[in-house]
């Protein structure tokens, strides 16, 4: 039974990544998830969700910052679910990738001995998703990782450039005209 509390703080160090992205330490032999945290790195986590054979946690405090950690370009990265390494250098974002094809082959696919071959990246890193879903509530934007909650958007950086044309047609197009937009919680609204 994990004996790790709700709320508790502790000084861990990253050992692992995550298939999303997330930081994986260990406090009394129970992984704990800690979202933007990098291999090798050290924090300050505040344990936020405990579950039966793993917890979740949050960053306080980085006391040992990776040389891979970067500023994310995007000004609203931590509220929106589009994407989630920007906080790593691309080189490390294209490493992570390989593990994760290496490790999935291995757990997944029971494959040993196998070399998996660096990821092939991109010129330029930004701008190459071609597809958009834009959710239109009170605002218009994109969601938040794992909710419904709308972030308001102006423009991504890694969508097309028509795409943030889309986003201020679309708005400008609902101010003009009054369009009421979609509320779920009611089921009512012209657009969603």
């Amino acid at each position: 039974m994990c004996n790790i509390k709700k709320n508790n703080t502790y000084i861990v160090k990253i050992l692992s990544e995550g298939y999303e992205g997330e930081g994986v330490a260990r406090v009394a032999s129970y992984p704990v998830f800690i979202k933007n945290t990098i291999l090798g790195e050290e924090v300050e986590a505040l344990i936020v969700k405990v579950e039966k054979k793993l917890c979740f946690g949050k960053v306080l405090r980085i006391l040992k910052e990776s040389p891979e950690r970067v500023e994310a370009i995007c000004p609203i990265f931590n509220r929106c679910g589009g994407c989630s390494l920007m906080f790593m250098s691309y080189s490390h974002q294209l490493e992570f990738k390989r593990r994760q094809v290496e490790s999935a082959l291995k757990r997944i696919g029971k494959i040993e001995n196998i070399d998996i071959l660096p990821t092939i990246g991109m010129e330029e890193p930004f701008r190459y998703r071609n597809k958009v879903q834009i959710p239109v509530g009170e605002t218009i934007g994109f969601f938040s990782k794992r909710s419904h909650d709308i972030v308001e958007v102006n423009s991504c950086i890694i969508q097309v450039e028509e795409g943030d044309k889309i986003i201020r047609v679309l708005k400008e197009w609902i101010s003009k005209f009054n369009i009421s937009h979609y509320d779920e919680a009611l089921h009512i609204g012209d657009v969603r």
